[in-house]
């Protein structure tokens, strides 16, 4: 074997080398790792360690990519029947809300415009959007008659009706005047019998 001489420095340095190498080699995790990275630059190396790793690893690996896989779906499974839950519940709220709209007494026209401002606002709730829309489009006032503000019923009354304007009179209260009306009409149904 031939001899080859080297200075002192690069013999400390090749010294230091070997211990620092060997510190690493006696640790189980740094042996790996000086091993993946021999690997890494030399894909025929043999590493012995990192080989029995990956081995005992790769069941491991898959099993828990299954796993992960599994907790992915079911999670997406419950988001989506949460959120079929809410636009169910969303659905009956506004069947409920526009049968009780009808209930009330709203129009098909009416149901439709609050409909609309439900789209137009954003609103869910079919009953909400009917107050929002009434106190934006008051309901009329009732029509009043012009003058003195009162209905005058007996205004129109002709003289041969003037049983009629005693009794309006009298506010009903005058029973002879409503027995002698009711014998009146009994009379004229009996005489259209006769005929």
């Amino acid at each position: 074997m031939a001899r080859v001489e080297i200075d002192e420095t690069e013999l400390r340095r090749h010294h230091q080398l070997a211990k620092t190498v060997s510190t690493i080699m006696s640790h189980p995790k740094a042996k790996l790792l000086v091993q993946e990275a021999h690997k890494m630059v030399d894909a025929n190396a043999r590493t012995p360690e990192l080989d029995q790793v990956q081995v005992v690893s790769e069941p491991l690996t898959a099993m828990n990519q299954k796993i992960d896989t599994f907790i992915a779906e079911t999670k997406k499974e419950r988001q989506e029947r949460e959120t079929n839950e809410r636009i169910n519940a969303l659905k009956v709220q506004h069947s409920t809300g526009i049968a009780q709209l009808r209930r009330d007494g709203y129009t098909d026209e009416g149901i439709a415009a609050i409909e609309t401002l439900m789209q137009e606002k954003g609103l869910l709730d079919p009953i909400d959007a009917a107050a929002i829309y009434e106190k934006a489009h008051p309901p009329q006032a009732p029509a009043t008659p012009s003058g003195s503000g009162a209905w005058n019923f007996a205004e129109g009354i002709t003289d041969d009706q003037a049983d009629i304007k005693k009794l309006l009179d009298t506010k009903g209260g005058n029973d002879l005047v409503v027995e002698n009306m009711a014998r009146n009409v009994l009379n004229e149904v009996r005489a259209q019998q006769r005929r």
